[in-house]
């Protein structure tokens, strides 16, 4: 059985239905074809700025480019790049601590992260608790 990405992404789909070939959507955000390829198979890291330029470039909502749901509720009440921004800097992180965490972890800590850093948006801070919440839980789990 093939083992699945560990995290998978809605790219190619968003991108085959918005009809642009891989070399078109490369060329839309400034990478290549192959460094494509592996983002959109989760061979390379989704991270804040890629998630951000593919949204973007596909003229889609960040939360539709990663496979992390969101409530409705909170999307409606959300900053659209600030959730972008914390969701790739939660998948760099997760992918930098191996840590391992689901869909569903994902998005819980997104959701705490947004929430707590809502009254003082600044990326630095927040990209900081990000990256320290993934290492605690990595750390927590031995």
């Amino acid at each position: 059985m093939k083992k699945s990405a560990p995290h998978q992404n809605k790219i190619k789909q968003l991108r085959i239905k918005k009809g642009l070939s891989s070399a078109d959507l490369a060329e839309l955000i400034g990478t290549s074809r192959p460094h494509m390829s592996r983002l959109e198979n989760g061979k390379s890291p989704l991270d804040a700025d890629w998630i951000l330029k593919i949204s973007a470039a596909l003229e889609v909502p960040t939360t539709d480019v990663a496979d992390v749901s969101f409530t409705k509720k909170f999307n409606m009440m959300s900053d659209d790049t600030m959730v972008g921004s914390i969701l790739g800097w939660l998948l760099e992180a997760n992918d930098h601590y191996k840590a391992k965490l689901s869909h569903k972890e994902l998005s819980t800590w997104a959701t705490y992260i947004y929430k707590k850093s809502a009254k003082r948006p600044n990326a630095d801070l927040i990209r900081d608790l990000t990256f320290t919440v993934v290492e605690v839980i990595k750390l927590s789990r031995g």
